[in-house]
């Protein structure tokens, strides 16, 4: 019963909802390998596919910066922290979070060197 609990629910198809860009942005996030998460972005053909077990996990596809891996734990069952890093320097850190009611997906990015943190709402399609 306790795995339960620490489950992040998360697996579908989100759309931005405060779209700032010509074309949505769209996440595809599925379960993999049991208690981890694939986060897939068809617009620019990037792949993760991560464990939240704090170890580095390689991003692939064809625009992907060589040597980019990403780390993550879980903070509760609706909440990620990840830390993204290029070739083991940290480039940002993000904290997904997903709301009460698992229809809102929000990011809040904290970029290396960057003052102000960015935050990007997500709906659930």
């Amino acid at each position: 019963m306790e795995e339960k609990r620490r489950r992040f629910r998360v697996g579908g198809t989100w759309e931005e909802a405060d779209v700032k860009f010509t074309s949505p942005d769209e996440w595809d996030i599925e379960a993999y390998d049991g208690d981890g998460l694939t986060f897939d972005t068809p617009a620019y053909q990037d792949v993760l596919s991560m464990k939240f077990d704090g170890k580095d996990y390689e991003e692939k596809g064809p625009n992907v910066a060589p040597g980019s891996a990403s780390a993550g734990k879980r903070v509760n069952p609706h909440t990620l922290d990840v830390t993204d890093k290029v070739k083991g320097k940290v480039m940002d850190h993000t904290k997904f979070e997903v709301s009460g009611d698992g229809k809102t997906l929000t990011l809040t990015i904290h970029e290396t060197g960057q003052p102000k943190a960015l935050t990007i709402v997500y709906d659930k399609m």
